[in-house]
């Protein structure tokens, strides 16, 4: 057979005549259509996933996101604690501070509430466990006193109490309890000395008990009057 004239459109017209028009088709260097791949070419030209890639695909997807979703929670949840925390401890330490300045500087004897004749560790040796509160006398012959207000049920507080003011030393935002009070005197030449000690929580609600954030203060103060 002889073959005359034949030259490169010659041979795209051939070409193209056995392929399908729906073929997808890459250029090479010569110009002519050709299949990009064998398996493009036996598709007649259309590309894609597969079933069992689209399988793994949803599989890896299915294991992802629980797994994200979870760090994501917790990442809030600690984040919460944090915040917590922090509102917990400057509570606390604002109501230290408070009694810590006011006992020290203002206090110059120890009562019980109910009873502001009888002076508490007034002698060498004395101590004495406070049941409900504490009351101190200042210089001027006033009384002011340190408490536990539970009028709130969910968030009790310490409160500093006179005869003209009464003072909430805590938030809303915070419960305290086991607040108690306590006073010593080692001897006669040494001034009397006040226990602190009282635990906070953040305010009470749906969350077990648990989950709570809670811290605990404790402080020994002595009177320098």
């Amino acid at each position: 057979m002889k073959y005359k004239n034949i030259n490169t459109e010659n041979i795209k017209r051939l070409i193209r005549r056995r392929v399908p028009r729906s073929s997808k088709s890459i250029v090479g260097s010569l110009g002519i259509g050709w299949p990009a791949c064998p398996a493009c070419w036996q598709a007649g030209g259309k590309a894609g996933f597969s079933l069992i890639e689209f399988i793994i695909v949803l599989g890896v997807i299915a294991i992802l996101l629980p797994a994200i979703f979870t760090l994501y929670l917790v990442s809030i949840q600690n984040q919460q604690k944090a915040q917590i925390i922090v509102s917990v401890k400057q509570n606390g330490d604002n109501a230290l501070s408070t009694m810590e300045n006011l006992i020290h500087n203002r206090a110059t004897g120890i009562f019980e509430p109910t009873d502001t004749v009888a002076e508490q560790c007034a002698s060498s040796g004395a101590s004495h466990v406070f049941s409900n509160g504490i009351s101190f006398k200042d210089k001027q012959g006033d009384f002011f006193t340190l408490s536990l207000d539970s009028s709130d049920i969910l968030s009790k507080k310490i409160s500093s109490g006179s005869a003209l003011i009464n003072t909430k030393l805590t938030s809303d935002k915070v419960s305290v309890t086991a607040l108690s009070f306590s006073c010593s005197r080692p001897s006669a030449f040494s001034l009397p000395i006040v226990a602190v000690s009282f635990t906070i929580t953040e305010r009470g609600g749906p969350k077990r008990h648990e989950n709570k954030q809670s811290l605990d203060w404790a402080t020994n103060i002595k009177l320098r009057n």
